[in-house]
């Protein structure tokens, strides 16, 4: 998973370095060291697109702005989830499109007080209902659920005030915050059903 073809070998290459140094310092078995790297791959392969983009955003004189937005957008979907591209292209493409609307509605369309406390209830709610997002959520416990969603909640009620208090960051809050709570939709069927591990199966 990379960025471009030829990044997919080098940041392999990298990755399995690393792993083999830290096995090294500290011995694990030939699953755990498999699973380390491919954690390792996509931590890389995120900040290569992540790269680019405030690259991109410095170089048409929105570094600041940029920054802002990828930052809003990234903690949030940190703890909330959100539906994932199929493909690592539709992904960075993805994050492309988040990008380019949340710099462009905060040019073209403001927001009032209203439109925020709005946009913060609507979320709240689909917080409340559909957090965590993820295709792996059927092997969350209750208690891990819990916490992204209270997590979660935390920061969008942050991120909402400071839009209030702040007219300049506003626009580059509150759009990504709704891009995000769009990719909450829909729900998880697992989840809808109740479907997710027990804390004792994990005991």
């Amino acid at each position: 998973m990379a960025l471009f073809g030829g990044d997919k070998v080098i940041i392999s290459r990298f990755s399995a370095t690393l792993c083999c140094l830290l096995n090294k310092i500290n011995p694990r078995d030939e699953d755990d060291n498999i699973t380390i790297q491919y954690g390792v791959e996509l931590i890389l392969d995120n900040l290569l697109k992540l790269l680019f983009i405030q690259l991109l955003g410095i170089l048409l004189g929105k570094g600041a702005e940029t920054f802002i937005v990828l930052f809003v957008f990234c903690t949030l979907r940190l703890q909330a989830g959100g539906i994932h591209a199929k493909t690592n292209a539709g992904c960075f493409m993805g994050m492309l499109i988040i990008w380019f609307l949340s710099l462009s509605g905060a040019v073209v369309l403001k927001l009032n007080l209203l439109n925020v406390l709005a946009i913060y209830l609507f979320s709240l709610a689909i917080f409340i209902c559909l957090v965590p997002k993820s295709k792996n959520i059927t092997y969350f416990t209750r208690t891990a659920i819990l916490k992204k969603k209270v997590v979660s909640i935390i920061l969008l009620t942050l991120l909402a005030l400071i839009a209030i208090y702040n007219e300049n960051l506003r626009e580059l809050i509150i759009y990504p915050v709704t891009l995000e709570v769009l990719t909450l939709l829909p729900p998880n069927k697992d989840v809808m059903k109740g479907d997710y591990k027990n804390e004792e199966e994990n005991c």
